[in-house]
């Protein structure tokens, strides 16, 4: 199981201290490959500030929410037609949630 799922489990079984050891794993191999076109960073750093929010580490919480808007965001320019980037904003829950700073709800 990626590091990412296993936080994310151990966030949904109560244990945020155990998500939040498994998202600095998942952010670290992150930052040690970079991105990768299979990959949406943007919801790695997202499920990581969660689960650091969850375990108390809100600045750091923040600053991975942050990381993970700028992702967002920049996909978001690529998109001309104003119809599609709405929907790519408000229809895509994790860039709903991204936009919406919504670290509490999955």
């Amino acid at each position: 199981m990626p590091a990412g799922d296993a936080g994310r489990a151990r966030l949904r079984e109560g244990d945020p201290a155990g998500a939040a050891a498994f998202a600095r794993e998942s952010v670290a191999l992150l930052e040690r490959t970079g991105d990768m076109p299979a990959l949406r960073s943007e919801e790695v750093l997202f499920h990581a500030a969660r689960a650091l929010y969850a375990a108390g580490a809100r600045s750091e919480a923040e600053e991975l929410l942050s990381r993970a808007r700028e992702k967002m965001e920049r996909k978001a320019e690529s998109i001309e037609d104003p119809a599609l980037l709405r929907g790519f904003r408000e229809d895509v829950p994790l860039n709903r949630a991204l936009a919406l700073g919504d670290l509490e709800s999955e």
